[in-house]
């Protein structure tokens, strides 16, 4: 039966999976010291759930009332412009949770961004008042928690300096060359390269023209085809 996800938010639901915690304890193997807690029977217990690619987790402005313990998938956090323009904050990958998810609970502020399923995600969550008592109880959990907040210190940090004394073409190369398969060809939009990078498409795909002009690239739709990068 569905669990209702009362802050994976605004009345979304997770779907409810078997209790198998074999995989939670292989990605985040501090948890284990926490089983008693996990897997103990209780009202509000955590819950093992999932999500299909595409479903909106939670958006600017929802309240934090759950916060997950991400087993398979991948979850993208964005920030959207009053332009209508995304910008690619960070993503979740498995043995991660969220940590603007955390500290809108540890704040006891909005969550201040938008976060959406890539691919079909597999989670642990966790109650965000149980995840309050075991923050102040559990120092492995308290470790995770500040590893989690140091490397999105690091993140953001980076993506300004980008931003800001980066030249865009060179970004572009970056990541082409870092999503590139075996092939050499990236299976990203225009558009998609613009969220990425918090530029805009129509920036991007003179940038990327340019590229096609000098041999460096071949364009195809939704395909770019790397040549001499």
């Amino acid at each position: 039966m569905p669990v209702q996800s009362q802050g994976f938010n605004l009345g979304r639901t997770l779907e409810a999976m078997p209790m198998d915690y074999q995989p939670l304890y292989q990605r985040f193997p501090f948890l284990k010291s926490l089983a008693g807690e996990i897997e103990s029977p209780r009202p509000n217990q955590p819950q093992m759930a999932s999500l299909p690619k595409g479903q909106v987790i939670f958006e600017t402005g929802d309240p934090c009332t759950i916060i997950p313990f991400l087993i398979e998938g991948e979850i993208r956090v964005y920030s959207l412009g009053e332009n209508g323009r995304e910008m690619t904050l960070y993503r979740i990958y498995p043995g991660e949770s969220c940590i603007l998810s955390i500290s809108s609970l540890m704040s006891k502020t909005q969550i201040p961004a938008i976060a959406q399923v890539e691919s079909d995600i597999t989670a642990l969550v966790v109650p965000a008042p149980l995840f309050y008592q075991w923050m102040n109880k559990y120092e492995p959990l308290r470790g995770f928690t500040f590893g989690l907040l140091a490397q999105m210190l690091s993140n953001v940090i980076t993506t300004v300096d980008e931003v800001a004394f980066r030249r865009l073409d060179k970004r572009i190369e970056e990541l082409l060359e870092e999503r590139a398969d075996q092939t050499g060809q990236v299976y990203l939009t225009h558009q998609q390269i613009a969220v990425e990078l918090g530029s805009s498409r129509e920036v991007v795909s003179r940038i990327l023209k340019d590229f096609e002009h000098k041999g460096r690239v071949e364009l195809g739709r939704g395909l770019v085809t790397l040549k001499d990068l």
